[in-house]
């Protein structure tokens, strides 16, 4: 009997180091997602380097509806206001520089904005129309500069531009070709050049909902398609490969349950099913600085964001984040370097924080946060 024992106890620790070798082989940090970083509470104070808060210039043009999207370029701030289909440029303390909306049905205009990417090189912004699919390109002023028909084959629902080429991201297998990845690489032209990050099977048919599932950060391009395990780089040759490994408890993971078993064809179906357990059914908002990751997941509770740090391997997560005394909703919608940008309505509360108090009609105020180190 004791022969036993020794020599199970000997088979587990051989197999716990083995996993733990090819672990430590893989070299890659991990995120772990558990109720063991869940922070005692939501305020991300303690976690804040500093906070600064630009209200936008509001006049009669630079009226905005939505900030749908956020580009940093250069001293500068891209705004999209997909609802109005407006392309607006702020300066870095929010005054107000240009404005164009080219909606309509005519040469060189867009019905319906779908996505937007800017072209560093040629100081263009490339503008994915849903509704004529199109590829149209316009200068900083607006001046529309060319037009290209999407090609199914290879497009994606989000698109960025990254070294001369395109980077699709499509969520669902609904694409003819190449359906079976979530990352699709084009050359300028939209010819296929490569794909990656393998799409499960379970969720092939569902048109998943979330956004913001890259971001951009020094030399690389990041990807993290909602129910992967895996965070993906792409280099300036294009290389695609799995960077940081997401850890999720079996308690908030779908993929470890039997419900991931059933294949569902019905998105709203597939919700419902989720809210009534406690798994996350959703993650966006997927941004990478340089010092940190973050991202938030949804669940039945609301929803979480992910803080991952790193310089020291560490993740926290915080329950309906705030900040602030005033307990401002942590919402990201962009970035600039190191700092995560939120947005948030004028309000008497917000005015307490600005030099000068803003009509409550005005546009947002931005607020660029620094996370600590």
């Amino acid at each position: 009997m004791r022969k036993l024992i020794f020599t199970v106890l000997i088979l587990f620790i051989f197999i716990n180091f083995s996993c733990n070798t090819r672990k430590n082989e893989n070299n890659m940090p991990t995120i772990h997602i558990n109720k063991k970083n869940v922070q005692i509470t939501g305020n991300l104070d303690s976690t804040i380097e500093s906070i600064k808060f630009v209200p936008l210039e509001t006049n009669d043009s630079s009226l905005i509806q939505e900030i749908s999207k956020m580009i940093n370029i250069g001293d500068s701030i891209l705004i999209c206001d997909y609802k109005l289909g407006k392309i607006l440029l702020f300066s870095q303390d929010g005054n107000f520089i240009s404005m164009f909306k080219n909606v309509g049905k005519g040469p060189g205009e867009y019905i319906k904005i779908k996505d937007i990417t800017f072209d560093e090189i040629r100081k263009e912004v490339v503008l994915l129309d849903i509704g004529s699919r199109q590829i149209l390109r316009y200068d900083l002023k607006g001046r529309h500069i060319s037009s290209d028909q999407v090609n199914i084959a290879n497009a994606g629902v989000n698109f960025e531009w990254f070294n001369n080429s395109f980077v699709f991201f499509r969520h669902n297998q609904t694409f003819p070709e190449h359906s079976n990845h979530n990352i699709i690489i084009t050359d300028q032209n939209q010819q296929y050049i490569k794909s990656g990050a393998i799409i499960p099977e379970q969720i092939s048919n569902l048109s998943l909902w979330g956004n913001k599932n890259m971001s951009k950060s020094d030399s690389l391009l990041y990807v993290y398609p909602c129910f992967n395990d895996t965070i993906f780089s792409i280099n300036k040759n294009l290389t695609i490969k799995p960077s940081i490994l997401i850890d999720i408890d079996e308690r908030l993971d779908v993929k470890k349950s039997k419900l991931w078993d059933r294949k569902m064809d019905d998105i709203v179906k597939f919700h419902q099913e989720l809210e009534k357990t406690d798994y996350i059914f959703q993650t966006s908002d997927f941004f990478s600085l340089s010092t940190n990751f973050i991202f938030r997941y949804f669940t039945k509770k609301g929803y979480s964001l992910v803080v991952f740090s790193i310089n020291d391997d560490s993740t926290k997560i915080f329950n309906n984040p705030c900040f602030t005394n005033d307990n401002f909703s942590f919402d990201p919608i962009g970035k600039q370097k190191n700092k995560i940008i939120v947005a948030m309505n004028p309000s008497d509360k917000i005015n307490k924080y600005l030099e000068q108090p803003i009509a409550l009609d005005s546009n947002p105020v931005l607020c660029f946060i620094e996370l600590k180190k």
